[in-house]
């Protein structure tokens, strides 16, 4: 099986986007699914240097959508990744993060940042095994044995932030 990565094209946003909605399970109504959409097409227009896909010919198994954040010259942003669930633990998902980090490297990054859900053990144990570490942005709140950022969305939407040293 021979992987590919490349960055993403800008007229494909919406086929991104529907790809990580279904691989990640989110059920989402009308108006959310339009607003999750316009995030993927101002990111990948806008940032499509560093957004990347894998494909196993032709076909795209993986996603990763980032940016170099605009506030600090030294940070960059996980927004989104997410892999085929048949190609999970193939490596595919450290492909695209390494991919993406020695390309803000070139660029003078010096951290890299992203949030997940603590409901989502699959995602902390990645980026745990990727060297990420856990940072508490705000008041802490412990959930499934992890300390996330409490009300990091909004009022009950607790996140854990990760962060990585390039």
């Amino acid at each position: 099986m021979e992987i590919t990565i490349r960055a993403v094209a800008a007229n494909e946003f919406l086929s991104l986007h529907k790809l990580n909605s279904r691989w990640m399970g989110i059920a989402l109504n009308e108006q959310a699914d339009a607003i999750l959409a316009l995030q993927f097409r101002v990111l990948v227009e806008n940032f499509r240097d560093s957004c990347f896909v894998t494909e196993v010919e032709g076909k795209v198994i993986g996603l990763l959508i980032g940016f170099a954040a605009q506030a600090d010259e030294e940070t960059c942003y996980i927004h989104a990744l997410a892999i085929a669930p048949e190609y999970r633990r193939c490596g595919i998902g450290r492909m695209l993060v390494n991919t993406f980090c020695n390309n803000m490297v070139r660029r003078g990054r010096k951290s890299v940042s992203l949030v997940t859900w603590p409901e989502n053990p699959g995602s902390r144990s990645f980026y745990d095994a990727a060297g990420f570490r856990p940072v508490v942005s705000g008041k802490p709140i412990r959930i499934h044995g992890i300390e996330a950022s409490r009300d990091y969305y909004g009022k009950g939407r607790h996140m854990v932030v990760y962060t990585k040293k390039l």
